[in-house]
């Protein structure tokens, strides 16, 4: 686990930011709420989701079934990076087993992966336009992802398919099919073996995020993009056409007024 100093200071992040933030919540959790990296209002309050919409994504979750205080919030590194800029692989692995020793501990049901950053470095190749809401299985662990919940209120189409996307984990939950209909997961991840369990014997390595035929830019079946269950990779890359994984509206802050709201 990454060394924290008594001043708050975590040795191990790259760039020595000067707080470390926490996660908190349920232990054991039904589900955990995994981002990226802390923004400014959590390394203010040293802790993570601490914007002052907590109250809301708590509201949220609770009017989609799940329960608020079965839930735990983390996120992949402890520290910001300067200026809010994208996690870099070196940040991402040096918290690796901090976010090990934190998901043995708390052993959620489902880890739903929150935004670009946490989906990127936990299913690489994979987009939250293709991926968003539905279930995957990574060893024996189980992951969502979603939107950033805060991230949504800058664009308001993403608030109703963030309620849809709890409301089907709840479900899930609720009668116990999540780990059932889980899709296996095989790819090569940034966070390792923090999150993922090493490939099976059979699995080829290098094998596509999505498994299946291939259907690059020259082939008339880019007209219309597969379901995810289709096992489908556009352009080779697991990415939707025009889409990348950083390049999501939603995970974009524009603006302070709008990095106030993390």
């Amino acid at each position: 686990m990454e060394s924290v100093t008594p001043d708050g200071r975590c040795e191990s992040c790259p760039n020595h930011p000067p707080r470390a933030v926490a996660t908190h919540g349920a232990s054991p959790a039904q589900v955990l709420l995994l981002a990226g990296a802390p923004r400014h209002h959590d390394e203010i309050n040293g802790q993570a989701f601490a914007s002052p919409l907590f109250g809301w994504l708590q509201e949220t979750l609770a009017g989609a079934g799940i329960a608020p205080e079965t839930v735990h919030y983390a996120t992949l590194v402890a520290c910001r990076p300067p200026h809010q800029r994208p996690l870099r692989d070196d940040e991402v692995s040096a918290c690796a087993s901090r976010l090990e020793a934190i998901l043995a501990d708390v052993r959620p049901e489902v880890i739903v992966l929150c935004g670009a950053d946490a989906l990127s470095a936990v299913m690489p190749g994979a987009t939250l336009g293709v991926a968003h809401g539905r279930a995957f299985r990574i060893g024996e662990r189980v992951y969502v992802p979603i939107r950033h919940p805060y991230a949504t209120l800058h664009h308001e189409p993403y608030v109703a398919e963030l309620r849809e996307d709890l409301r089907a984990i709840a479900t899930l939950l609720a009668d116990g099919s999540l780990g059932a209909i889980a899709t296996e997961y095989v790819a090569t991840s940034i966070v390792g073996a923090a999150v993922q369990a090493p490939l099976t014997p059979e699995a080829p390595e290098g094998v596509d995020a999505f498994p299946g035929p291939v259907v690059t830019p020259d082939t008339d079946a880019t007209a219309a993009a597969p379901p995810l269950a289709a096992g489908v990779v556009e352009n080779g890359t697991g990415l939707c056409a025009g889409e990348t994984v950083a390049g999501e509206p939603a995970e974009e802050p524009e603006s302070p007024a709008q990095l106030s709201l993390f």
